[in-house]
């Protein structure tokens, strides 16, 4: 179906044209202690309903002559203490700026930037000397100065600067006592002016500080911006008063309702960077309610609309939803034509284009809508995989991405996926290989998840709700599985959860002033981005906030974290609902409006929350009848003087999808490598290994075509370059062949200097052959590696399993002598004795913490194991709750938590895991206990990070959904298992990997263990063997032993396998009587051959005993 619409007439229906224009300001701080961003952030919302648009900086590099001259005023407010003079290219630019015509506002702490500088103590005016504090109001002796005359003075505490002063030809408008204040000087055709007040939000939030700024402001741009300013109006709106309206926070009287904005209203609602300008590329009836968008290698939109989200759930994935094309035939910006691809979809939540359709996620399947004939039209539905949960439509599969490996990657949400087997994984990130039957997990994060980006030298983030922006992925848990299954792989890492909105009246269920449903972590690309932007700045939607935040990246340590940078845009429109922000095919940034009022899904607690009454939907969504189903925007961020056309590659030869893999855009260079492996371009090879580069890596390896002579030279050239992301590729896509092992092990990037390579270097190493030379490195590692860097030690612990053998060889003999000790309970309260003193009837150090629904939290005597005290949890009508304790740890150590548990009648409907212990808020979990079940000793092992000081433990009842009937628990250990950087402990765990132990045999020759052998053998080992002599623990029929239990006829109630097992793996299930929530006895695997342990098992696997003959 083909569809034209033109835009012209709907954007014709806003209002007249609007007489002024926004002042438009950069703000230059820091992250140093006056936390610039905390005191812009006082002040952005009421600047902005003045009138002011404002962009944050805090890298002086990226302060081009180019990028100022987009703006009328430059804030400073920052210290800068890194430069002692200031660096020539910045101050040259800015300068010349100001001489230009531009304004510059200094504020307080500015004067002590780059404090061995002649030329920024003139172009200031002073230089910080020293501060006390004080309250105090400032002398105006200058009144009748433009910037002075009507404004109301103030009485604040600040601190009392004394400086060393530069008269020139400044004006001072303001002194403190004798000292001069605030002044102003003409530079050139500019502006400056200067305040030492400002030190912390007692000076920022007062009205007449705000004020001051405002006047500065106006005063440096000159009178023309500032009289735009003033005449500047923002669209109007239409209110009314409506019951259905949110009021979650309670606000008397509530707020009104905005009636729904028109298209261009909308885009002029839209504040967005200096030097650019919001476009809308398509609105309604041409789009509505975009939930998902993609490009093709043509440039043109792909959009998934969904308006049967989030309640209208069809059993038979059937509904009023569809995948469109979107195309600008006569490039003037607007989308023109549309062709619906597939409609009567039901939910569908991402879209990818590839070889011959598009991949879409649609709970509880990825599916491939295929394109047999090219006409834009599907011609067949594949299931490609099935397995993500529907019952919460806002927590499935999103963010289909073609990832820097040549794999799909996607995130999902709470709803989680599962396999054919019955495991499961939610909350985070995933990704698909051709011919894998499922997904593989490889990022666990901490709440629901829909958000997800690459930067070009592949590092992995992402995003999810509830005040958690931004996520990296510094080791995937495919590469830890071995030896830290329970790692999540990926941290937060935002300095901040804040946003910053425009509207002064937001409607947020929690978590207020943050980001509560953050979508979407697609990073700066292409020629049109400001500078410094590339790969630094990441795109966050915030749409209950009515914003695309950025969040800057920069390296700590050997991982990456970001921080707060303010806004890509940010609406007055109360209908904007950002849910995807990415840089497409023509280098803007392209924002999918999913134009709704009524944002938030389901409400904390369930309460009315300020609405006649709350009930849920079949998506489990709040039910309310202002949720819109008919409106829907697709806006486009340009560069004003951007003019380059749009690439396409459809058809493109293999030449010249190599010219386009060194595109600046990284969709282009994305889509490049994509074409080449689809195509199977093999003719390319050649050329790609004319010259070492990361997308030319990521093609050759997905040719399979690096295993080989030549492609071992390519990646030594790639490994030797000293470009770090050209580095990190050849890490990265190194096959796992013996001849890259030596390949590494000769690179030196084992040792590099470069904590982010030397992380790499060994997650590469974690899936390499053994190496003796590797495990020679890994030895000195182990001595020298950043104890205090968890992703450094996360990835030595994989590497050293993968390459066991040699490492113990050069390891042991480093060895000091052990210490060893009896292990301590951290529980002071573990077993539940102890009253606490404060709280007559409560057990010391437990509290009751509830997710959802009502339950009774019980301390009862006489339920315990033996009779004793133990916690109870009970709930007839159903929750998700806990008694929880939070406990000191050590940092990056390794722990195991115990402890009993008894159910009678715990329900565990859906995803619901019933009774079990847990890590908060990680999703870190014993296994669980249902039903009706006598006592069972349950357990995990964990990991602190490196700045990790205490943990939350959860005795949890429901767990990720409501339970009811009854769990009791007891007796809960928590035990230090020792460093996770210590020596000791890296011999320990490579141990476990070595040849012939329990890891390797699992892998290797299970099967041949379990072949039947000489029980008479196997009867001497247990009796007498001068090493092992199992008898000394293990009684038989009563004679002998005396730790460990009885092992007579453990045949009968055993099979083969699980006694294999205990000899193997002594931890693996722990005996119900034994008392301890560990096992005494050592994994055997290492004193006895495949042949000792046949005939042992043969022994004891015996129904019967034999007499002794001796």
């Amino acid at each position: 179906m083909l569809v034209a619409i033109s835009l012209f007439a709907l954007l014709s229906l806003s209002a007249p044209q609007n007489p002024g224009e926004r002042l438009q300001v950069l703000f230059l701080g820091d992250r140093g202690h006056h936390q610039p961003e905390a005191r812009l952030h006082d002040v952005y919302g009421p600047l902005l309903r003045a009138g002011f648009a404002i962009d944050w900086e805090d890298q002086l590099e990226s302060v081009t002559a180019e990028r100022l001259g987009d703006y009328d005023s430059v804030i400073m407010y920052a210290n800068h203490s890194e430069h002692a003079l200031v660096p020539p290219a910045f101050f040259q630019a800015l300068r010349e700026y100001v001489r230009n015509g531009g304004g510059f506002v200094a504020l307080h702490c500015t004067s002590g930037c780059f404090m061995q500088s002649q030329e920024w103590l003139e172009f200031v005016g002073a230089r910080f000397v020293s501060h006390g504090t004080g309250v105090f109001e400032q002398t105006v002796v200058a009144p009748e100065h433009p910037l002075m005359r009507g404004w109301e003075n103030y009485t604040c505490w600040d601190e009392t600067y004394v400086q060393d002063h530069f008269p020139g030809d400044r004006l001072v408008l303001t002194k403190r006592d004798e000292e001069p204040w605030s002044w102003i000087r003409q530079d050139g055709k500019g502006r400056v002016f200067y305040s030492a007040s400002g030190h912390d939000a007692r000076s920022w939030t007062q009205p007449a500080f705000l004020e001051m700024l405002t006047r500065a402001l106006d005063w440096s741009a000159g009178p023309q911006a500032a009289a735009q300013r003033l005449a500047y109006r923002d669209p109007s709106f239409t209110y009314e008063d409506q019951a259905w309206a949110p009021n979650y926070e309670g606000r008397v009287p509530p707020p009104p309702m905005q009636q729904v904005s028109t298209p261009a209203q909308a885009r002029e609602a839209l504040i967005v960077p200096a030097g650019y300008t919001a476009q809308l590329f398509a609105a309604e009836p041409m789009v509505v309610n975009p939930i998902a968008m993609a490009w093709d290698e043509s440039g043109r939109c792909w959009i998934a609309e969904s308006p049967d989200y989030p309640n209208t759930v069809d059993a038979n994935h059937v509904g009023k939803d569809r995948i469109s094309i979107l195309e600008d035939t006569d490039g003037d910006g607007l989308a023109d034509k549309k062709t619906i691809f597939r409609d009567h979809l039901n939910l569908p939540t991402s879209i990818l284009k590839v070889k011959g359709g598009v991949l879409v996620t649609q709970a509880p399947d990825l599916l491939f809508l295929r394109d047999d004939d090219g006409d834009d039209h599907c011609d067949a539905v594949e299931v490609v995989f099935q397995g993500f949960g529907r019952w919460d439509t806002h927590a499935g599969p999103s963010n289909l991405k073609w990832g820097p490996d040549n794999s799909i990657w996607g995130s999902v949400g709470y709803a989680a996926f599962t396999h054919a087997d019955g495991r499961q994984f939610g909350s985070g990130l995933w990704r698909w290989q051709q011919g894998q039957l499922e997904p593989e997990f490889q990022a666990q994060f901490t709440n629901n998840t829909w958000g997800l980006g690459f930067r070009a030298d592949g590092e992995v983030f992402g995003s999810t709700a509830n005040g958690a922006p931004s996520f990296f992925m510094g080791a995937s848990k495919s590469l830890l599985h071995a030896t830290a299954p329970n790692a999540p792989g990926a941290a937060p890492v935002a300095n901040t959860a804040l946003f910053h909105p425009a509207l002064a009246e937001l409607r947020q269920g929690d978590y207020f002033g943050q980001y509560t449903a953050a979508a979407g972590h697609n990073f700066a690309t292409g020629a049109h981005m400001p500078a410094g932007w590339n790969d630094r700045t990441a795109f966050i939607c915030g749409p209950t906030g009515h914003l695309v935040g950025r969040l800057d990246s920069y390296a700590e340590g050997s991982g990456w974290r970001t921080r707060d940078a303010f806004n890509l845009c940010v609406s007055v429109d109360d209908w904007f609902c950002p849910v995807q922000a990415e840089v497409g095919p023509d280098g803007a940034v392209w924002i999918a409006d999913f134009s709704q009022f009524l944002i938030l899904h389901n409400l904390p607690g369930n309460p009315e929350r300020g609405l006649p009454s709350v009930s849920y939907g079949d998506g489990n969504a709040h039910l309310n009848p202002l949720r819109d189903t008919s409106h829907g925007r697709i806006f486009r961020i340009v560069r004003d003087d951007s003019t380059d056309a749009v690439m396409n590659l459809a058809g493109a030869s293999g030449a010249e999808l190599i010219v386009a893999l060194e595109h600046p855009n990284q969709f282009w260079r994305t889509s490049a490598r994509r074409l080449l492996l689809e195509g199977k371009h093999l003719e390319t090879v050649d050329a790609l290994m004319a010259q070492p580069s990361v997308e030319a890596l990521r093609t050759l390896a997905g040719f399979h075509a690096l295993d080989r002579a030549r492609g071992y030279a390519y990646l030594q050239e790639a490994l030797r370059s000293g470009q770090p992301a050209l580095q990190k590729t050849a890490l990265q896509v190194m096959p796992a062949t013996k001849a890259a092992a030596d390949l590494l092990a000769k690179s030196g990037l084992l040792e590099s200097s470069s904590p982010d390579l030397r992380r790499h270097a060994l997650l590469c190493a974690s899936r390499l052959p053994e190496s003796a030379a590797i495990g020679v490195a890994l030895a000195g590692r182990a001595l020298l590696e950043d104890s205090g860097d968890s992703w450094l030690q996360q990835a030595l612990a994989a590497a050293i399993a993968a390459h066991a053998n040699p490492f113990l060889a050069a390891a042991v003999p480093m060895l000091p002598p052990a210490e060893t000790s009896e292990p301590v309970n951290l529980f002071p309260n573990g077993s539940f004795e102890l009253e606490d003193p404060q709280l007559e009837g409560a057990p010391l150090g437990w509290f009751a913490r509830t997710y959802s629904g009502s339950a009774d939290h019980l301390w009862l005597q006489g339920v315990g194991r033996g009779g004793s005290h133990a916690l109870v949890i009970r709930s007839q009508a159903g929750a998700d709750t806990s008694w929880a304790t939070d406990v000191m740890v050590e940092p990056n150590t390794h722990y195991r938590l115990s402890g009993w548990i008894q159910t009678h009648g715990v329900t565990h409907p859906g995803e619901t895991h019933g009774a079990l212990l847990n890590i908060h808020p990680r999703h870190v979990v014993t296994s669980y206990v249902q039903d009706a079940s006598d006592w069972v000793l349950v357990s995990l092992e964990f990991q602190t990070s490196a700045v990790e000081q205490s943990v939350s433990i959860n005795c949890l009842y429901g767990g990720w959904g409501q339970s009811t009937g009854e769990a009791v628990f007891d007796d809960l250990v928590l035990i230090s298992l020792g460093p996770a950087n210590d020596l000791h402990s890296l011999v320990k765990l490579a141990q476990q990997f070595s040849t012939g132990t329990a890891a390797a045999l699992e892998a290797n020759n299970i099967e041949a263990l379990l072949i039947p052998g000489d029980p008479a053998a196997g009867r001497a080992i247990f009796f007498h063997d001068p090493v092992v002599a199992c008898n000394r623990c293990h009684a038989w029929d009563g004679e002998g032993g005396g730790v460990g239990p009885d092992l007579f006829e453990v045949g009968k109630r055993l099979p083969r396998e699980q006694i294999l097992q205990s000899i193997l793996e002594p931890n693996a299930v722990i005996a119900a009587s034994w008392p301890a929530p560990f096992s005494a006895m050592p994994s055997l695997r290492p004193f006895l051959s495949d042949k000792q342990l046949r005939d042992l098992v043969t022994f004891l696997a015996q129904t019967s005993s034999e007499e002794d003959s001796d």
